[in-house]
């Protein structure tokens, strides 16, 4: 009998030092979590700080700490998005300023080549006198430009006045027939532009 009681103490004690030895393991496991959690914090990186406490959720029962990490993860999950957000923002800032830039150093070469372009234009009979309506067109498109206060519109309406240029007295005969009959009773410049591109697809892609 007393052999059975020792027994029974032994294997008592070993269960109970054997629980304390999880509790521990997990308890560290918990801190290091946590640990990595607010480390990953520390260099915005959301995600794997998420992920950080959702392991640390594992590792403890205690449904106070669950709450607060469920709620920390919301707060870091609104946290990256917000941040995303900015970063976005910025780089559409710096984006759109690098862009600006650009068209600022070109603006000054493409008016010159639009202009060079258009005294060939209208000193070419073919076009002038043979395309008469084409030619009304067009003009009406190239005097629109002193209309463009706006820098980025002036850039991207030269752009696309200039492949109308290098392009609009090269156009064969059915093209430029059927060009003539849509755009002649067009007053709006938009739907001049928009006759253009639809009719020259190739050199006004979308």
């Amino acid at each position: 009998m007393k052999k059975i009681s020792l027994l029974l103490l032994l294997l008592m004690t070993f269960s109970i030092g054997f629980t304390q030895n999880k509790l521990v393991e997990r308890k560290k496991s918990y801190d290091l979590h946590i640990a990595n959690a607010n480390k990953a914090m520390e260099s915005d990186e959301y995600n794997k700080a998420q992920k950080s406490l959702r392991k640390a959720m594992h590792f403890t029962d205690n449904d106070k700490e669950i709450s607060k990490l469920l709620t920390q993860i919301q707060e870091i999950n609104i946290q990256g998005k917000s941040k995303a957000k900015e970063e976005e923002r910025k780089n559409n800032i710096l984006k759109e300023n690098n862009t600006n830039e650009k068209e600022t150093a070109e603006l000054p070469k493409l008016k010159y080549s639009t202009s060079n372009l258009h005294n060939d234009l209208i000193h070419n009979e073919i076009f002038t006198k043979r395309k008469k309506v084409l030619y009304k067109a067009y003009k009406k498109l190239y005097n629109h430009l002193n209309k463009i206060k706006d820098s980025h519109e002036r850039y991207v309406y030269l752009k696309d006045l200039k492949n109308l240029q290098l392009n609009i007295n090269y156009l064969d005969s059915e093209l430029t027939s059927k060009l003539s009959k849509e755009v002649k009773k067009i007053k709006e410049i938009e739907e001049i532009w928009k006759v253009i591109k639809l009719n020259m697809p190739e050199q006004f892609p979308n």
